[in-house]
C-alpha cells in the first residue's frame, strides 16, 4: 500500500496567511486613492512567492507517495484551479462588455480575453503588462505553466524527475537574461520566480527523507524568513524577484513543516477552513477591495491613521467573508461535478492538500 498524504496542517496555515498578506498587500492601492497613510507594507507581496513555493512542495509530495499518471494528475490540477477562475473571469468579461464604467481597468479585448481563459501572458489592453482580465491570475499562468511541465515529468523514471524539472525551469530563465530581447513569452516564463516551484520540490524531498531541523531551530528558521522578506522586497529589482524572495519564502515554509514535523502546530478548524478557502480568497480580494474602496468614499468615515486601520480590518474582514462564500456556494460545488468526471474518466490516486 502506497503511503498516505499527510495532512500539512502547516501548509493550510501558511495559505490562509499567504492569501491574508497579498490582501494587506493591495489593500495599499485602494489606501492611497481614499487618502489614508500606510506605508512599509510592499512587502507582503512575498506571499505570492510562499504560495509558489508551497505548490512545488504539494506536487513533489504527492506524486511521489501515491505516483499518479500524467493524464490524472494533470485533470486533478485543472479540477483545483480552472472552474472558478473561468467564472469569475467570465463575469468580469460580461462587466467590461455591459458596464465597462464600473471597472477601473478592464478593456474587453477578444485576444486578451481567449488569453485570459487559457492561462497564457498577453499584454492587458488597458496596462500594457502581462496581466489576465483577473488581474491576480498572472500567477496562474505560471501554475499551469509548472503543472504542464511536472506532469510531463512524471513520464520520466522517479530519479530523474526533481533534476529535469529543475533544469526546464532554469532554461527559460538564462535564455531570457542572454538574448537581447526575449520576447513577452520568454521573458515571463524566464523569470526567475518560475525557481520557486524547485524549491518547494527540495523541501518536499528533505519531508519525505525526514530531515527536518528540530523546533528551535525550526522556529527560528520560520522568523528569519519572515525577517528576511522585506529585505527581499527592497532587493527584488536589483537582484530579481525569485532570487530576492525566493530563499526567504523557502525559509517561511521549512520552519513552518519544521515545526509540524516535531508536533508544535495544532489543528484547528478556523485556520484550516481559511487555508482550504485561501484560492477563493485570493482570486477574488481584488474586487472587494475595489467594491469596498467606493462604498468608503460615500460614507463619513474617519481618516488619519485611525482610518487606515479601520479600513483594514474591514478590508480583511469583507475579503475573507467573500472568499468563504465563494468557496462554499461556488469553488466546492465545481470542483465535485467535475471530480465525479474524473473519477469516470481517470482515478486519481492522491488527494493534494
Amino acid at each position: 500500500m502506497p503511503a498516505r498524504m499527510p495532512q500539512l496542517v502547516s501548509v493550510q496555515y501558511l495559505r490562509a496567511l499567504a492569501a491574508l498578506m497579498v490582501v494587506l498587500y493591495h489593500a495599499r492601492l485602494q489606501t492611497d486613492r481614499l487618502g489614508l497613510p500606510l506605508a512599509g507594507t510592499d512587502w507582503l507581496a512575498g506571499g505570492v512567492d510562499v504560495f509558489f513555493v508551497i505548490s512545488g512542495l504539494i506536487m513533489w509530495v504527492t506524486t511521489s507517495l501515491q505516483p499518479v499518471r500524467p493524464a490524472a494528475f494533470l485533470w486533478r490540477r485543472a479540477v483545483r484551479v480552472v472552474p472558478l477562475y473561468w467564472v469569475l473571469t467570465a463575469m468580469l468579461v460580461a462587466v467590461s462588455l455591459v458596464a465597462p464604467s464600473l471597472l477601473r481597468t478592464a478593456r474587453f479585448d477578444p485576444a486578451h480575453t481567449l488569453a485570459s481563459f487559457l492561462f497564457l501572458p498577453w499584454p492587458h489592453p488597458a496596462m500594457g503588462l502581462p496581466l489576465p482580465v483577473l488581474i491576480p491570475g498572472w500567477t496562474l499562468n505560471y501554475e499551469m505553466a509548472f503543472y504542464l511541465l511536472f506532469g510531463l515529468a512524471l513520464l520520466l523514471p522517479a530519479r530523474a524527475r526533481f533534476w529535469a524539472v529543475g533544469a526546464a525551469l532554469a532554461l527559460p530563465v538564462a535564455l531570457a537574461q542572454l538574448l537581447p530581447r526575449p520576447g513577452l513569452g520568454l521573458a515571463f516564463y524566464g523569470s526567475t520566480v518560475v525557481l520557486e516551484f524547485w524549491l518547494g520540490m527540495a523541501l518536499g524531498r528533505l519531508l519525505l527523507a525526514g530531515r527536518m531541523p528540530g523546533p528551535g531551530a525550526s522556529a527560528a528558521l520560520l522568523a528569519l524568513g519572515f525577517a528576511l522578506l522585506p529585505l527581499g522586497w527592497t532587493l527584488s529589482e536589483p537582484l530579481s524577484r525569485g532570487l530576492a524572495l525566493g530563499p526567504p519564502a523557502a525559509l517561511v515554509v521549512l520552519g513552518a513543516l519544521g515545526l509540524e514535523a516535531a508536533g508544535r502546530v495544532p489543528s484547528r478548524r478556523g485556520p484550516l477552513l481559511l487555508g482550504d478557502a485561501s484560492y477563493a480568497l485570493y482570486l477574488c480580494h481584488g474586487t472587494v477591495l475595489a467594491a469596498l474602496a467606493e462604498a468608503w468614499r460615500r460614507l463619513p468615515m474617519p481618516g488619519g491613521m485611525g482610518g487606515t486601520l479601520l479600513f483594514l480590518l474591514v478590508a480583511a474582514g469583507a475579503c475573507i467573508a467573500a472568499g468563504l462564500v465563494l468557496y462554499w456556494l461556488v469553488e466546492m460545488p465545481l470542483r465535485r461535478a467535475m471530480r465525479g468526471r474524473a473519477v469516470r474518466a481517470a482515478p486519481v490516486q492522491a488527494r493534494a492538500v
